[in-house]
């Protein structure tokens, strides 16, 4: 572009918007012109119809040709109307690849036991790439996530452009949106800022990229162990050439059998892979599980018997009928109707029956105390979800601690130290099993390297992949299962510190994405990481509707409504609930 004579280049780009305004208006005009013709028509059409009940029958016949011609009529209007609103660019369909044939590709993604390869020339891909990103870079376009088209171009993390499939926009936070790139068969979180309305210079060509499964593997989905041997084999080999043998095409995906340079086929190395691991899992020195039956031991007279069901089954030792008492039922003296002669512990039997081999798994953490309506108090915002919805952490007149100082966690910062020092970091142990919803964990932080306190929502068995709450700051994120750890009890001593917060007074007229972005990043413009009074104007059951005021005075509300991002809304305080709670009410 440096060679380019940018008045020369200017020139063409007025000429050619000159072109498109009169070619505009000629169809809008033509539209106008074939309306009026219409309502002329239609008129004369009812004086027509108002006649002798003798003539009805001709002038019907002549109106039913009428009404023929208007059908055309009005097929030339819709036309010339979607012409002016434009259609929506296509991509084209992929080539169908025939089975039993062989063809050269390149391993582009893997998710699980699903894998993205492209079988076309992989010059023309980057090729594309590149023009997209020279064009992008120089023409940004300022759209609408409403008129988003399906098809979009998303800006990369290696500062390029790709060709995207937009799915919606995410519902923890709405600056983020989930796209598929077509390209690659990678769905990511990017985020809107980086999207921008695919042109038709680039929709030339099909996607590049095809989901294939490998033929002859059968994979437990709900095996993580399995799941994670092939991923990990697959994404061993990513980026290299490879040859597919198309065995199954009947679905959107592909069975193939996968042969690297070297002759190698990957599907006999993941089958050698889980066979190993199965066997693995048969050795004496596993912690729990049996030997399983092959050719040498499969003598079905050799199997042996037990007694205790639950290691039949389980293959576990329950520890509880062993060691405990089952005859002694409490009471002061310790002991059951044996006496001393008893070897057993004489303990009060868990009403689950697990009491020695129970794995703790924090789940609880108790929360601050709520301020009363009608009080003001003093807060730093940590986390803005939505435009009228954000978490705070009050704000106490403590002073910090230091390295020399030794205090009680009581505070935020004292967590934080502590759970972030040296012999705390080397003390964290992993998971012993995939963690459950509401489960409590250490969370590393992948934007500062730090740890934290977070709740786990969900989690993926096949990407190995957990959706946590970070419970002193409201912030919720995807993590993968390597970034946490047990949490150690005396992390769960201290409440939570993030308390949700309502924004009183606030509303929004059009609930369209652009709008709820735009009035989301103005709230955070003025409020994030920053210091308020706020005045509680009403409590709920684990919220509270504030006002806040910055150092200055001034009402966040009316700083917003100023901005014309929200509208102010009147309300009023429900003081007649039982249960000492205020809710507000809109007016």
């Amino acid at each position: 572009m440096s060679y380019v004579n940018l008045a020369t280049l200017a020139d063409h780009k007025r000429q050619e918007m000159e072109d498109r305004i009169h070619m505009f208006t000629t169809k809008c005009d033509n539209t106008i012109r074939n309306l009026e013709y219409l309502k002329k028509r239609a008129q004369r059409l009812i004086t027509q119809l108002n006649c002798d009940h003798m003539e009805l029958k001709d002038r019907f016949l002549n109106s039913v040709k009428t009404l023929e011609e208007y059908s055309y009529l009005i097929n030339d209007i819709n036309i010339a109307v979607e012409e002016l609103q434009g259609e929506n660019v296509k991509l084209p369909a992929q080539t169908v690849l025939q089975l039993d044939y062989e063809y050269p590709a390149v391993l582009l993604h893997v998710d699980g036991t699903s894998f993205w390869v492209t079988t076309e020339n992989i010059d023309e891909a980057f090729k594309l790439m590149t023009d997209m990103t020279e064009y992008y870079t120089q023409y940004k376009v300022q759209f609408s996530l409403d008129q988003m088209a399906p098809l979009c171009a998303v800006y990369d993390e290696s500062n390029s452009y790709t060709r995207g499939l937009y799915i919606q926009l995410s519902e923890e936070d709405i600056r983020y949106a989930q796209v598929h790139l077509v390209d690659y068969g990678e769905t990511r979180l990017v985020p809107t800022s980086w999207l921008q309305p695919l042109m038709r210079q680039f929709c030339s060509l099909p996607p590049f990229a095809r989901c294939c499964q490998l033929a002859g593997v059968e994979v437990d989905c709900d095996d993580p162990v399995a799941v994670g041997k092939v991923e990990k084999i697959m994404k061993s080999h990513l980026g290299r050439n490879c040859t597919i043998y198309v065995d199954d095409n009947n679905s959107d995906t592909l069975g193939v059998y996968v042969f690297l340079e070297n002759g190698e086929k990957i599907n006999d190395i993941v089958l050698k892979a889980i066979s190993d691991n199965t066997n693995n899992s048969q050795e004496p020195d596993s912690p729990e599980g049996f030997p399983g039956l092959t050719e040498e031991n499969c003598d079905i007279t050799q199997i042996p018997e037990y007694e205790d069901p639950v290691i039949a089954v389980t293959g576990y030792h329950n520890r509880d009928e062993a060691e405990i008492c089952k005859h002694y039922k409490g009471g002061p003296e310790k002991t059951c109707f044996k006496g001393k002669r008893c070897t057993k512990k004489h303990v009060v039997k868990h009403p689950d029956g697990w009491t020695l081999d129970r794995v703790f798994v924090p789940a609880n953490l108790k929360s601050l105390p709520l301020p009363a309506a009608g009080t003001f108090v003093r807060v730093v915002v940590s986390h803005v979800p939505h435009f009228d919805h954000f978490f705070v952490q009050m704000i106490n007149d403590t002073k910090d601690i230091t390295e020399k100082e030794f205090q009680p966690l009581t505070s935020l910062s004292a967590l934080v130290q502590d759970m972030n020092c040296a012999a705390t970091i080397s003390s964290y142990r992993p998971l012993k099993m995939i963690p459950a919803p509401g489960e409590l964990v250490a969370s590393l932080y992948p934007m500062d390297g730090k740890w934290y306190r977070a709740k786990v929502l969900t989690s993926t068995k096949a990407d190995r992949k957990v959706e946590i709450k970070y419970v002193d700051y409201g912030n919720v994120m995807w993590v993968d299962e390597e970034l946490l750890s047990e949490l150690h009890s005396r992390f769960c001593v201290l409440p939570t510190q993030a308390i949700l917060c309502i924004l009183a007074g606030v509303t929004m007229r059009n609930q369209a994405a652009t709008n709820l972005i735009a009035a989301r990043n103005a709230l955070i413009d003025l409020i994030q990481d920053k210091r308020f009074d706020a005045e509680v104007i009403a409590t709920d059951y684990d919220s509270i509707t504030v006002a806040l005021y910055d150092e200055k005075g001034n009402n966040i509300a009316d700083l917003l409504a100023l901005q014309k991002v929200v509208e102010r809304q009147e309300y009023k305080i429900d003081y007649s609930l039982t249960d000492g709670r205020r809710v507000i009410i809109p007016s």
